[in-house]
């Protein structure tokens, strides 16, 4: 809000006014609130925050699924232990290790 009034100059009273409301329709709608669970408050007063943290785990879990099966399946193509790469040759070396 700061930003909106005190860097800017307004000659007008609607000028002024047209910034504020503005800034409040970004705050309201469109800005993400941490304390909120990362959601508008548009979205808590309309009732969509349990629907939106929901979809938000929904994807969350599908990718993390994703991920683990795709660094699964480099893991086997690179031989990759403990963070070293090593060649398909010496795949078999450090399967009997571990």
């Amino acid at each position: 809000m700061k930003n909106v009034v005190k860097l800017e100059h307004y000659y007008y009273p609607w000028e002024l006014e047209k910034a504020i409301a503005e800034w409040v329709e970004h705050y309201n709608h469109k800005r993400y609130h941490e304390s909120l669970g990362n959601v508008t408050p548009a979205d808590v007063y309309g009732g969509r925050r349990n629907e939106i943290l929901d979809q938000r785990a929904v994807v969350k879990a599908r990718t993390m699924t994703k991920r683990k099966v795709h660094n699964l399946r480099l893991a086997g193509q690179t031989g990759e232990v403990t963070g070293r790469k090593v060649s398909l040759r010496k795949r078999a070396d450090w399967s009997q290790m571990v």
